[in-house]
């Protein structure tokens, strides 16, 4: 029973001794906290990155073209007849650049 007794009042005694602050290396922890500044989603002190400039026309011209393929879609050649021509002799015609009457 003393031999319990202590145990438990040597335990708390135990505990505190390994509370005590750790004098090493000054570099300790370093690598771990460099790899988590690489994976954050923000990382501190990053190069600034110049705003994206559009211009104007050319961004309407490729939304307009990009609508009007889907609004009027081209006939598309078969995989077999890659090659061999049609049956009528001509082409499927490209999709205008832009539209230039605004409307669809």
């Amino acid at each position: 029973m003393r031999a319990v007794q202590l145990a438990v009042c040597m335990l708390p005694l135990l505990m505190m001794a390994g509370c005590a602050e750790y004098e090493g290396d000054p570099r300790f922890g370093d690598a771990v906290r460099h790899n988590i500044a690489l994976h954050s989603v923000t990382p501190p002190a990053q190069v600034s990155v110049a705003p994206i400039t559009l211009d104007g026309a050319a961004t309407k011209a490729v939304t307009d073209n990009y609508i009007y393929s889907y609004l009027h879609p081209q006939s598309q050649a078969s995989a077999l007849a890659v090659g061999m021509g049609t049956a009528t002799g001509t082409s499927p015609a490209a999709a205008p650049v832009a539209n230039q009457s605004g409307s669809y």
